[in-house]
């Protein structure tokens, strides 16, 4: 069960509950935390925490990331709530079942799976790799740019299986 971080210092993660719907209908980033962490420099998932806080912040979003594992202590910051769960795909894709606006939400993943599960509920994506800490735009994948709900090659892997459609 997707849980959210926890709040207080040795406190097991297991003590905690799904992650609130009021997250989903602020507006905020749900990100995959180590999909995104091993597409930076960062050494510290706390540097990848601040700089998505400082991120935020100048956008007057929240952002909640999805890391796998128990976590150590608290990590949350007034922009970045923090959860560690057992399988933070199964997390991330429970939340996106759950979206009630998905125009409030934008996925940050490369993974898959989750990115088709976000166009199948029309949510915004930002792969990892593409996702920009400055404090000006990030990069917008195909998804937000307006060109329909696929990326470029997704659309030519799909024409391609098409065309060789045996009728």
């Amino acid at each position: 069960m997707f849980q959210p971080g926890c709040f207080n210092p040795g406190r097991p993660c297991a003590e905690r509950r799904l992650v609130k719907t009021r997250y989903i209908e602020l507006g905020v980033y749900l990100i995959d935390g180590y999909n995104l962490f091993y597409q930076t420099d960062f050494s510290e998932k706390e540097d990848l925490i601040n700089a998505l806080d400082k991120f935020c912040r100048t956008r007057h979003k929240d952002a909640t990331i999805v890391f796998d594992g128990r976590c150590p202590y608290d990590l949350n910051t007034d922009f970045v709530q923090v959860i560690f769960t057992g399988d933070a795909d199964e997390g991330i894709a429970e939340v996106l079942a759950k979206c009630n606006n998905p125009s409030q939400l934008v996925l940050v993943s490369s993974d898959k799976e989750l990115r088709y599960l976000a166009r199948q509920k029309r949510i915004e994506t930002i792969r990892a790799e593409e996702f920009d800490f400055s404090v000006g735009k990030t990069k917008l994948s195909g998804d937000e740019k307006g060109r329909g709900f696929l990326t470029e090659s997704e659309a030519r892997e799909q024409l391609r299986e098409f065309n060789n459609f045996e009728k």
